[in-house]
């Protein structure tokens, strides 16, 4: 490939052909190349995607005014390969220009970034078989990041779209274990409700900011699957609601790199977990909502035509978001804002908005926003609440243009994008000590009112809800996005039976409207009792935090040594795996470590079996803070 020859190539058929074959691109050379003009058409395929193979050199670098298109009306496979030991990137755009949808693949053992380029309209699933897949973006489902939309999941064939297998998955590791899809981004905290399915091996590694995936599931099979997650920085990554395949498909975990990882949410899968490396908390958060964070991802004010030049008709706002209990009480009246806009997640913008107050983040652990505080950020020059408690903010019966959360008018145009993560508004409230579980919570926005001709009706807004038991890990409980067309004096909001009569002119007759939600109840768990096996590498360790035991049932130890294990509770019967011993024929000290244990008598109470490569008739097990000690049966060992 050479910048000099421009133009368009194209892989696969663009024209009628009772066998369209599949069309590859290699890059041959040593060095990479940065390719600014040369687009990529590909067509429908049946013998195998359309691939496009970075070589065993790679280091091509695809520039933003670069586009890959798909414009037949079949649902499409495209693969990202190569054996190359420097990393391609695309900053381009993925375009789906016919009918169908586009399935991305991952092959080969190199290294393919997505680099800011979260305007993707990919809409089929991404698979990644080996090798590293890199992205910059990531977003729920419906919503533009660097990995498409998810927003028309099929099963990656060739067909027509009607023809198509619908999948409930959005990403898929179908390989061997060794392909890794790794977030790249600097933003911190950046939670996702796309579902993932690991048909064999494969994981999750994050080298920038923390991310939250939610749903991972075992693809329905014999075998057993495994997630990996590799964790090799200093970001928190949390990974929830890891379960077992609805039709058998068991899912085991391995945790790899020195950092540190989390699972949490609803956890019910069987296989084994094993940690090789680093830390993984394993996090029951069980218990009321004690946090909150609302995210503003676009805000969309200013004319959509006419001439009016009125400012007071042309805002899109956020004004009032209220907290209540299951009598209906609100309870987040008497939260302030914090001077030092502190909020948990380590949100790093440093930027400001055009007013040029409180639009910068100090960073921040969790304990960092007291009781009763509310601590937000927000970028660019959306305006954004300036010296009013949120108990005003709460009322929304005020004409006061500094009660609201936030707001877009037309000078200011449209700063928020639900496709760029760090535009967005976050504000995260803690609640006062003692207050009663939230039972449901609204939020209200209103419109400029327009002037009657149809031309000055705004964009809804989009946002999203999230509540937390301990500040750091969330659950997304609502994301919505208004999408009623205002065509009328009258619009009703996605028949939650709210409306907005756009009869008023001036800001003070603007009417708000809510959109009621409820949160949902935090899902206890003791998913360690279910696993096969349960296993610490030496080095490694195995946290529990949560208020509620978490129980282990079985044990896999390695004559060598064990890590650390802190903070769960031990059945009161189980099964211990001993491997590393040909011969036992006296007691063997197997070091390890037991911390902030409960039942750990139970070990070594007899009621525990002992396997010891395979074989039972090792059972003598003595426990202790540091480690366990095994001896065969027939042995009598005197402790003093």
């Amino acid at each position: 490939m050479s910048e000099a020859l421009r133009g368009t190539v194209t892989l696969g058929e663009l024209y009628a052909n009772t066998t369209p074959l599949a069309g590859a691109f290699r890059y041959l050379g040593t060095t990479g190349e940065n390719i600014t003009g040369k687009n990529i058409n590909f067509g429908y395929t049946k013998d195998a995607p359309a691939t496009f193979d970075a070589g065993a050199h790679g280091g091509l670098s695809f520039g933003a005014n670069v586009a890959w298109t798909v414009s037949e009306a079949h649902n499409q496979r495209f693969c990202l390969t190569g054996s190359n030991t420097v990393e391609c990137s695309f900053t381009g755009k993925f375009v789906e220009g016919g009918n169908g949808s586009v399935c991305l693949i991952k092959k080969g053992t190199g290294a393919w970034h997505l680099k800011n380029n979260s305007a993707s309209e990919l809409s089929g699933p991404v698979c990644v078989e080996e090798g590293v897949l890199r992205h910059d973006t990531l977003a729920s489902r419906g919503e533009n990041c660097a990995l498409g939309t998810a927003a028309n999941l099929h099963d990656g064939a060739y067909v027509a779209p009607e023809a198509a297998t619908p999948v409930d998955y959005a990403i898929l590791f179908t390989g061997a274990g060794t392909g890794i899809l790794e977030y790249t981004g600097k933003y911190d905290a950046c939670s996702s409700n796309r579902s993932v399915a690991v048909r064999t091996g494969g994981g999750f590694s994050s080298a920038g900011g923390a991310e939250r995936i939610h749903g991972i599931s075992a693809y329905d099979s014999a075998e057993t699957a495994t997630l990996t997650i590799l964790a090799t920085n200093n970001a928190i990554s949390t990974y929830a609601y890891i379960t077992d395949g609805t039709h058998g498909g068991k899912l085991g975990v391995t945790k790899r790199g020195a950092g540190t990882a989390e699972i949490d949410g609803e956890l019910s899968f069987s296989g084994p977990l094993n940690v090789e490396e680093g830390k993984l908390i394993v996090r029951n958060s069980s218990g009321a909502y004690t946090w909150f964070r609302l995210t503003v991802k676009e805000n969309k004010g200013g004319r959509l035509g006419g001439t009016v030049s009125d400012d007071d008709r042309d805002y899109v706002v956020i004004e009032r978001f209220a907290l209540y209990d299951s009598d209906g009480v609100r309870q987040n009246i008497g939260l302030t804002r914090h001077v030092g806009n502190m909020q948990p997640g380590a949100f790093k913008s440093t930027r400001t908005g055009s007013n040029g107050k409180f639009g910068h983040k100090v960073e921040s652990a969790a304990s960092g926003l007291r009781p009763g505080e509310i601590g937000f950020d927000r970028v660019g020059n959306v305006c954004v609440w300036d010296n009013r408690d949120i108990q005003n903010m709460c009322d929304g019966t005020h004409g006061d243009s500094t009660d609201y959360l936030c707001y877009t008018r037309y000078d200011g145009g449209s700063v928020l994008s639900p496709s760029n993560p760090d535009s967005w508004i976050k504000y995260v409230m803690r609640l006062t000590n003692g207050t009663p579980e939230i039972a449901s919570f609204d939020i209200a926005g209103r419109f400029g009112d327009g002037d009657g001709s149809g031309n000055q009706y705004h964009q809804p807004t989009m946002w999203m809800m999230e509540g937390s038991v301990d500040g750091v890990n969330w659950e997304i409980l609502t994301n919505m996005e208004w999408t009623a067309a205002i065509t009328g004096k009258t619009w009703y909001s996605n028949g939650d039976s709210c409306y907005n009569t756009l009869s008023g002119r001036r800001w003070q007759e603007g009417k708000s409207f809510p959109i009621r939600g409820t949160p949902e109840t935090p899902v206890s768990f003791n998913v360690l009792g279910n696993c096969e096996s349960v296993s610490v590498a030496t080095g490694a360790v195995l946290e529990k935090q949560g208020s509620t035991p978490v129980t282990i049932s079985s044990l896999s130890v390695s004559t060598n040594g064990f890590g650390r294990i802190d903070g769960f509770s031990f059945a009161a019967s189980g099964e211990i795996k001993v491997t590393g011993v040909e011969s036992l024929k006296s007691a063997v000290k197997i070091p390890g470590e037991f911390a902030n244990v409960t039942g750990l008598e139970n070990l070594s109470s007899g009621v525990w079996s002992v396997l010891v490569n395979g074989s039972d008739k090792y059972a003598v097990t003595k426990a202790s803070a540091s480690g366990l000690t095994i001896s065969p049966r027939g042995f009598v060992l005197i402790y003093r």
